[in-house]
């Protein structure tokens, strides 16, 4: 049995068929894979996702034991790596944004347009919650 136009299974051995807007609205964990015509389950890490890697997730689900994971370079991570800090897009998802590039580590609570640096590289001094790299010729 075929699927009408526009529609598809969620497997090659799937009856029924979907719509791509119905699965992306009700089938969480799920992505079309246009090559085969049928969906396909994501990583298990991912709430949506554009193919069943790990690093093909748009957004996160949360752990067993409830805990969020947090995107970060398409991936779901269970905490976010140095020099990151936690964010939410505007659909309220968790993720890592990374710090300004002159922070060694960066405000939890701050934001891309407000970044606070709690600390700095070698050779570079905090003012003004920002890095700013000294040199030696700055004490001569």
């Amino acid at each position: 049995m075929g699927c009408k136009e526009g529609y598809y299974p969620f497997s090659e051995k799937e009856t029924n068929c979907y719509t791509i807007e119905d699965v992306a609205q009700n089938h969480l964990n799920w992505y079309f894979e246009e090559s085969l015509l049928v969906f396909n389950p994501c990583d298990s890490s991912c709430k949506t996702c554009s193919g069943p890697l790990d690093y093909n997730c748009l957004s996160c689900d949360v752990t067993q034991e409830g805990n969020p994971f947090y995107l970060y370079d398409r991936k779901c991570l269970t905490q976010c790596p140095q020099k990151t800090f936690i964010s939410t897009d505007e659909n309220g998802n968790k993720m890592c944004q990374d710090c300004y590039k002159n922070c060694k580590t960066c405000d939890q609570s701050g934001n891309a347009d407000d970044m606070k640096c709690s600390s700095c590289p070698e050779n570079n001094i905090i003012y003004g919650q920002n890095c700013y790299e000294i040199s030696n010729s700055d004490y001569k």
